[in-house]
This record gives C-alpha cells, sequence and structure tokens, in this order.
C-alpha cells in the first residue's frame, strides 16, 4: 500500500481541502463522517443478512450428504429422578378442651 501522505491524489485532495472556506470545511467534514458511517452500517446489513440466511435455509443437498458421514453426536444419558421421600404418618393426640370432667349421667347413681 502507497503512504497516503506521499500519492499525488492525496495531496491535491489535502490542498483543494485547505482552499474551502470553514463552513465548507465543517460541511465536507460532517458529509465524509455520515457517508463512511451509512457505507460500514450497509455492510454490516449485508453481513447480518447473509448469517441469517445461512442460520434459516435448510441444508442442501452437499450439507446434508457431509453430515451423513459424521457419525450422530450421542445424547447424554438422561439422569433418573431421585425417588420422593412420602410423608411420615404422624399421630395425633386428641386436644382437651377443658380439665372438667364430664357430667355424670342420670341413669348411673
Amino acid at each position: 500500500m502507497q503512504n497516503r501522505e506521499n500519492s499525488d491524489q492525496y495531496k491535491n485532495a489535502r490542498h483543494a481541502f485547505d482552499d474551502l472556506a470553514w463552513d465548507q470545511k465543517a460541511l465536507f467534514i460532517i458529509e465524509a463522517t455520515f457517508t463512511t458511517l451509512a457505507r460500514g452500517l450497509e455492510e454490516a446489513g449485508r453481513s447480518l443478512g447473509r448469517m441469517i440466511d445461512d442460520t434459516f435455509t435448510p441444508p442442501t443437498e452437499e450439507k446434508a450428504s457431509s453430515s451423513e458421514k459424521k457419525p450422530p453426536a450421542k445424547k447424554p444419558a438422561a439422569k433418573k429422578a431421585a425417588p420422593r421421600k412420602t410423608a411420615t404418618a404422624r399421630t395425633r393426640t386428641p386436644k382437651t378442651t377443658s380439665s372438667k370432667t364430664p357430667p355424670e349421667s342420670e341413669g348411673d347413681s
């Protein structure tokens, strides 16, 4: 690559830029910046489009035949679930509602 400071094209562009008024220089720089950004975004968009196409395009026969040559990937064995613990039966003790003794029935006397 040629050194841009020594190329005739660079020298001519540089001298032409120097001859511009300050407002024209500012406008030139802004236009050049946006043009450069736009070109970069266009290229990024094309790259992204190719990636999306590659991701969602079904494989061609060439790709399918090359994948048939490869052994299928082994799936890891599924782990068995641990047995669940069952709740142990709890025995309840009856609650006492009061400390009084139950009333005697009339026929018991």
